[in-house]
């Protein structure tokens, strides 16, 4: 829960200051991001996902790319993982996330 409630509080602020997500899912450690070029229409940003997780694997954080369209970065942190840990993986993937723009 505590994990969940971290990451859950971080991603939620970012849908508000990020256009390119469009929602937020998860429970626990497993959570989802769905990025999209347009909130309105839900038009699935695939390049941008891809962009995103290339960009978090060379800074050392690993994510998977999920969905029907490409467009998800799905996120499963380790039950042990510490507060510093989780708050640099988080670091990392808003930086990601911020640093790629809707094409």
């Amino acid at each position: 829960r505590r994990i969940g409630k971290a990451f859950s509080d971080r991603v939620t602020a970012w849908k508000a200051r990020y256009p390119i997500i469009g929602d937020v899912r998860g429970v626990g450690a497993m959570w989802a991001i769905e990025l999209v070029k347009d909130r309105r229409t839900k038009a699935p940003a695939k390049d941008e996902t891809s962009a995103v997780a290339k960009r978090c694997y060379e800074r050392g954080l690993i994510t998977i790319t999920a969905g029907t369209y490409g467009n998800i970065l799905r996120s499963l942190m380790p039950l042990v993982i510490r507060d510093e840990e989780l708050q640099e993986g988080l670091d990392v993937l808003e930086g990601a996330i911020r640093e790629t723009p809707i094409a």
